[in-house]
């Protein structure tokens, strides 16, 4: 009896260790089928994450000018593990080296460690596309022949000719933007429609309400339908017919107005966006199929605060294309 007893619970044993391997072995498949239909997407019509102004992150938020320039909270390695899969860079060359800014602040870090950061992060992520968009190159003469030499000495590609982007899918971008070390960085220098609206506002006044505030729970509404209208304009239909990419800024425009009143508030950019919970509003938007019908490039402040979350939103959403 004792032997009897010991075959049935080999066997059964045996059967559920047969039945996990099995399921184990359709999961990857169904991933690596996901893999296969997600890299057919054209590039300019795959939703990604893009960091607002990426390079503010370094910054030390230590005044109150840089509380209104810090757009994210880390580096640029910590913002790709935070879900973002493109960096807006603004190059800014001075004495030979190259750093960022923000409009006019410099921010005191290499361009050449951040573009390290997004090597490191792509050589452990080899499945995974990452795009850099330089833009705005300020400081000295010869900003843009610097910035496309130092990609160069890293082994980057960068498209500067639009048109190469009209006919580039996901997987033809991985391709074209192979790192030696593994991984894909595809640098392009503008080929960006960026659609930018600067009466996005946390902070406003209202003819019948008064001061409003994107977090306020009395006014929040005004703020919050007047970014959800422009998004939904703003991905009514593919803007571009020439392959560029293109963007839906998910995030508050600044005015002087807005930052005496953030102020006021003792806000900052990064509060803004945490106190509204923009980002995971954001990925609510994009598992609806009636908000934001085509999508790109959705730039956003404060990336690890929400971004996991607007990452798998938009991942399903890329499924959801493909499978068209």
């Amino acid at each position: 009896t004792n032997r009897h007893f010991h075959l049935m619970m080999q066997t059964t044993v045996v059967f559920f260790a047969i039945q996990f391997v099995f399921i184990a072995v359709i999961a990857v498949a169904v991933k690596q089928s996901d893999k296969i239909f997600l890299d057919s997407i054209p590039l300019n019509q795959y939703p990604f994450i893009m960091s607002h102004d990426a390079a503010s992150g370094y910054l030390m938020r230590d005044h109150i000018v840089a509380e209104w320039t810090a757009t994210q909270s880390g580096g640029l390695k910590e913002q790709l593990s935070c879900g973002s899969r493109g960096f807006d860079y603004r190059p800014y060359y001075f004495n030979g080296t190259l750093f960022a800014h923000h409009g006019p602040v410099k921010i005191p870090v290499p361009m050449a460690k951040s573009v390290a950061e997004i090597i490191s992060w792509c050589n452990e992520n080899k499945d995974e596309l990452v795009i850099l968009y330089l833009n705005k190159c300020d400081g000295q003469e010869g900003c843009q022949e610097a910035a496309l030499q130092l990609l160069s000495k890293f082994g980057i590609r960068t498209i500067t000719d639009c048109s190469k982007l009209s006919t580039m899918t996901v997987r033809s971008a991985k391709v074209f933007g192979a790192l030696l070390t593994g991984g894909s960085l595809l640098a392009v220098y503008d080929c960006m429609l960026e659609q930018f609206d600067e009466t996005i506002n946390c902070y406003g006044a209202s003819k019948d309400q008064g001061t409003f505030s994107c977090y306020d729970e009395s006014t929040r509404d005004i703020p919050m339908t007047a970014l959800k209208y422009y998004l939904n304009d703003a991905t009514s239909k593919l803007p571009t017919d020439d392959g560029r990419l293109w963007m839906a800024q998910g995030h508050w425009q600044s005015t002087a107005e807005s930052v005496v009143l953030g102020t006021l508030h003792n806000s900052s950019i990064l509060l803004d966006e945490s106190r509204a919970k923009v980002n995971v509003w954001l990925a609510q938007l994009a598992r609806s199929r009636d908000e934001m019908p085509v999508l790109n490039v959705l730039e956003v402040d404060n990336v690890c605060d929400g971004g996991l979350e607007l990452l798998a939103a938009l991942q399903e959403r890329a499924l959801a294309i493909a499978a068209l």
